[in-house]
């Protein structure tokens, strides 16, 4: 299920998609997805280590998350 956050994200308006995923978070921290989300977020505003904190965050939460996994990989490869 998209979230509004993911809406955003898929326009390009991360500043949006970040704040609407907080609010996703705040309701439900333990699920992973929204993490995975808000990190790509950040990564393309070049937050990189935000993007690093919240794709951590979701493999503690789902450590097989794949998506979660290739986010972190590029995360590497970038120094993050």
């Amino acid at each position: 299920m998209p979230y509004r956050g993911q809406e955003y994200q898929d326009k390009g308006d991360y500043d949006l998609a970040i704040a609407d995923l907080d609010q996703t978070i705040g309701l439900n921290p333990d699920f992973a997805n929204p993490y995975r989300h808000r990190a790509f977020a950040y990564l393309k505003k070049g937050n990189y280590i935000q993007a690093r904190a919240d794709v951590n965050k979701a493999l503690q939460i789902d450590p097989n998350y794949q998506s979660a996994k290739d986010l972190s990989a590029e995360l590497q490869q970038l120094g993050y």
